[in-house]
């Protein structure tokens, strides 16, 4: 079902695109989503609210409002931002334009994601919170866009990955930000969207030394899987490591990381067992 908007949006000037010069843009259109598609923001979802237009075959999506379904959502705008985008394709691929939906065992490589500008969280009293772009003048003169390679296995499940990017860097003005440098990629191997209810718990999962400029190690205790995957993910989505490890006799698991070739900030980890959750965190890294 394609949920129309309803919500008056301010009229703000259009990103200039010297490319696509007469095409014209869809109506506002709205999509549920999640914003824990990669275990960033458990229990987080909205809407995402997008134009469509089809740019010389080019299927571009123009992101112009993410709306939080709550307030308790407590989670970092950019990956809010990555998430929509990645549920947008995977929950709601078959309501998008059907020129552009890869059929099983297909890849498509002609879709376009716009971000216009700087966005502004705002949280009124009488409605959900919700980043909305920002006044005229405020950045809508620049855009930054990803282009992306969307693939459904024969069984029907998709996969996506960034082919190519343009990027403007500028400055958002307080308390604006932009979020460009979010891109989302997944793989259901290498990805987890949303943990299911019936996940195996951890009574204690660790991570020492945190912050770290060498070796760490992420201990996870009353393991009941018999061996797991370890992956760190940057800032970006990337997965930089990736590590392997039997549970022992006690149940317990063993990760040791070495990230002196990581550079400084934090970092997602996340375990799994043939594609199961175990476990999720962050870490430090510093030099």
């Amino acid at each position: 079902m394609l949920f129309m908007l309803n919500t008056t949006l301010p009229v703000l000037a259009q990103c200039v695109d010297n490319f696509c010069p007469t095409a014209t843009w869809s109506a506002v259109s709205s999509f549920p989503v999640s914003f824990n598609v990669y275990g960033d923001c458990p229990g987080c979802t909205g809407k995402i609210y997008i134009k469509i237009r089809d740019c010389l075959g080019s299927c571009d999506i123009y992101v112009e409002k993410i709306e939080l379904d709550n307030a308790s959502c407590i989670c970092d705008g950019g990956k809010i931002f990555k998430s929509a985008i990645a549920d947008l394709f995977l929950s709601n691929l078959n309501l998008l334009p059907i020129q552009c939906r890869p059929e099983n065992g297909q890849c498509v490589t002609n879709w376009r994601v716009i971000l216009g500008g700087c966005y502004e969280l705002i949280m009124p009293q009488t409605r959900p919170p919700y980043y909305q772009h920002c006044p005229i003048g405020r950045g809508l003169e620049n855009c930054c866009n990803s282009q992306y390679r969307i693939c459904k296995s024969p069984t029907g499940v998709i996969s996506f990955t960034e082919i190519g990017a343009t990027s403007i860097a500028f400055e958002c003005p307080f308390p604006c930000a932009s979020y460009c440098g979010y891109k989302p990629k997944y793989d259901p191997i290498g990805s987890k969207r949303a943990l299911p209810q019936d996940a195996p718990e951890i009574a204690e999962t660790t991570v020492i030394p945190n912050p770290t400029s060498g070796i760490t190690i992420i201990r996870c205790t009353a393991v009941t899987v018999p061996e797991a995957t370890a992956e760190v993910v940057d800032a970006q989505g990337n997965v930089v490591i990736k590590k392997s490890a039997t549970t022992t006799k006690e149940h317990t698991l063993e990760f040791e990381i070495d990230a002196k070739a990581l550079t400084t900030g934090s970092y997602q980890y996340r375990i799994t067992s043939e594609q199961q959750h175990v476990a999720a965190g962050s870490f430090n890294v510093v030099k």
